[in-house]
């Protein structure tokens, strides 16, 4: 008995979980292929790297009342609780894909907005709630002297912070 495959035509060639796939077996079935085990401390840290990029979005947009959206606020355009919301951002819970795509949806972001930055997961600082929030303020305030001042003011706490 043959098999057709409607999206792709399987050969001997195509490579799948880094091992060749053999011909059809002698039933028409196909050959077991080698189980690709992922490295589940692997799997928290893109959880929990989702699920901070899902944080750092939320906050940057505006919730109902001009302040950053709260997780509740996420929380019910999604279908889901703040309980919830807080899980992902924490790497907690694992996110499925249609939740992802409703959370981009929601906070104008495409789906790989959340898998930036990825293969720097080690080099990627902690940036705190108030970091997020206060870098989005500062890039509301209007071109001229008023944030020029402000920024000169934040570079000059920094230098004093850092000895330098």
């Amino acid at each position: 008995m043959r098999h057709e495959w409607s999206c792709c035509m399987v050969n001997r060639r195509h490579k799948i979980a880094g091992g060749l796939l053999g011909p059809l077996g002698t039933n028409g079935e196909l050959p077991e292929m080698a189980e690709t085990k992922i490295n589940s401390k692997s799997q928290s840290e893109i959880d929990a790297h989702i699920g901070a990029r899902i944080r750092e979005a939320r906050l940057l947009m505006k919730g109902e009342d001009g302040t950053p959206m709260t997780q509740t606020e996420l929380g019910n355009a999604v279908g889901v609780s703040f309980q919830q919301i807080q899980k992902y951002e924490n790497g907690t819970n694992r996110i499925m894909g249609s939740r992802l795509w409703a959370i981009a949806s929601v906070l104008n972001r495409p789906i790989s907005y959340f898998f930036e930055e990825l293969d720097q997961l080690e080099a990627r600082p902690d940036i705190s709630d108030s970091a997020i929030v206060t870098a989005r303020m500062f890039h509301e305030l209007p071109d001229g002297d008023v944030k020029r001042h402000v920024y000169r003011l934040i570079k000059s706490f920094h230098s004093m912070g850092s000895g330098g």
